[in-house]
Parts: C-alpha cells; sequence; structure tokens
C-alpha cells in the first residue's frame, strides 16, 4: 500500500466510528425531540460521548501498525473489538456513577445502540481498507 493509500485508509477507519455515532446522536436527538418520547438527552450524549472516545482509542492500535498485511490487520481488527467492549464497560461503570446523576436504564440502551453502530461502521472500513491490499 502506497503513503497515500495508507494515510487515506487510517482517516476512514478513524473517522468512520465517530461519523455514525455524531449521526446516531443527531438522529436520536430529532427523534426524541419532535416526538416527545422523555427526557433522555443527558443519557443520549453521555452514551455518544462513552461511544467516540472508546473507539477513538480501540482503533488506535489498528491505526499505528496499519500497513503491515491483511493478517495483521484482521487481528488487530479482534483487538480493537475486545479493547472496545473494555473500555465501553468501562465508561458505563463511570458514568453510572452518583456524580453525573444519569438512569441507568437509558444509559445502558443508548450506549448499547451507539456501540453497534460504532461496531458496524468501523469493521466495514476496515474490510474494505483488507479488501483493497494487493497482497491479499
Amino acid at each position: 500500500m502506497t503513503p497515500q493509500k495508507l494515510a487515506r485508509a487510517r482517516i476512514l477507519i478513524a473517522g468512520s466510528g465517530i461519523v455514525a455515532v455524531s449521526v446516531v446522536a443527531v438522529l436520536g436527538w430529532l427523534v426524541t425531540t419532535s416526538f416527545d418520547l422523555g427526557d433522555f438527552n443527558r443519557e443520549m450524549w453521555a452514551a455518544v460521548l462513552i461511544a467516540g472516545v472508546t473507539g477513538f482509542l480501540a482503533v488506535l492500535p489498528l491505526l499505528i501498525f496499519m500497513g503491515r498485511g491483511p493478517v495483521v490487520m484482521v487481528r488487530l481488527t479482534m483487538l480493537a473489538t475486545v479493547l472496545r467492549m473494555g473500555l465501553m464497560l468501562a465508561g458505563l461503570l463511570l458514568a453510572a456513577g452518583p456524580h453525573w446523576k444519569l438512569r441507568l436504564v437509558p444509559l445502558a440502551l443508548w450506549s448499547l445502540g451507539c456501540y453497534m453502530v460504532l461496531l458496524l461502521a468501523e469493521s466495514v472500513a476496515t474490510a474494505l481498507v483488507v479488501r483493497q491490499d494487493p497482497r491479499l
């Protein structure tokens, strides 16, 4: 992979999760506000913050070691998934503390929704990058 393609692939993988979570946040806010489905905006934004930060932290090893071949990319994608789950759980436990004053069930549901969208977006982006590698 040329350095230009490698840089574009890094931007694609890092940005896909952040964009996906941001779209979920805006759509979620729009739907809950438009249809008056309850005041869970604080929980939604906390879940978006947790998912965005943990998603980016989980993808860092993949971004650092990208370009070492498709086998390494697949292994690092599995590592990123495990890191994402652990960091997301740690973020949920932190947000569930008494100082944030958030309701736990809406926070858990929003976090699960953001996590699934983040996982899907980053997995698709990684699969596209691995597919473009000529060594495959």
